[in-house]
């Protein structure tokens, strides 16, 4: 829940932060768990993931498993539908974040997060283009590598 101040903060501290997308998937639209709970003025300023990203934070994104489900690309379409229009991020943008961002957030840019030249090789593979689906909501990889080995194959 951070405000804008604490946003700028952030910022001039240097920090990175690490985001859970699914928790306002499940929780943020008016009459869920934060609107209950905080009440919509609050509750509606919550997961604010396009304005720290346009101030410049290195934003990393998760799922906080168990209490979401280990799924990146229901993080990707949280980011994608966020209840506030306003804080939405494309999906290339929640793509970028949940990989190149999580490594980033983890100091790890070195050897995770993208594909090259001595990189770990960790990766998924779709039976279609998740930047031209009309939702990621659903879909699972049919092929999992990391460190270069497969770990999963449907």
């Amino acid at each position: 829940m951070p405000s804008p101040a604490q946003i700028e903060r952030t910022a001039v501290l240097g920090l990175a932060v690490s985001v859970q997308p699914a928790f306002d998937l499940r929780w943020g639209s008016p009459g869920g768990l934060y609107d209950r709970a905080l009440g919509w003025e609050r509750a509606g300023a919550m997961n604010p993931f396009r304005s720290m990203i346009e101030r410049g934070l290195v934003v990393g994104v998760g799922s906080d498993a168990p209490v979401t489900p280990l799924d990146p690309m229901l993080a990707v379409h949280a980011m994608e539908v966020h209840h506030a229009a306003s804080e939405r991020v494309s999906r290339r943008e929640a793509i970028r974040l949940h990989t190149i961002g999580s490594a980033r957030v983890g100091r790890q840019e070195e050897k995770k997060g993208a594909l090259a030249p001595g990189m770990h090789a960790d990766l998924a593979a779709y039976e279609v283009d998740p930047l031209n689906v009309p939702s990621v909501e659903d879909l699972r990889p049919v092929l999992t590598v990391s460190l270069g080995r497969e770990v999963f194959a449907r």
